[in-house]
């Protein structure tokens, strides 16, 4: 199952993939930072970040 993996400002940082439980068929594992959600697709020149209803997209800070 796909994941996406967040850093500590809640920024987008790529996607992950969560392991299937070896215990409970149809359970997964989320690994630390990784949220369930669609992948965001920020327009260019900006990033996205997760508030936890969706994701907004803010201009990319200078330098990066």
């Amino acid at each position: 199952m796909k994941v996406m993996q967040l850093n500590e400002t809640g920024h987008f940082v790529g996607i992950e993939e969560a392991d299937e439980s070896p215990l409970e068929r149809g359970v997964f594992l989320i690994p630390a930072g990784c949220i369930e959600a669609p992948d965001p697709d920020p327009p260019a020149g900006s990033r996205a970040r997760w508030t936890g209803a969706g994701w907004v997209y803010e201009p990319l800070p200078v330098g990066v």
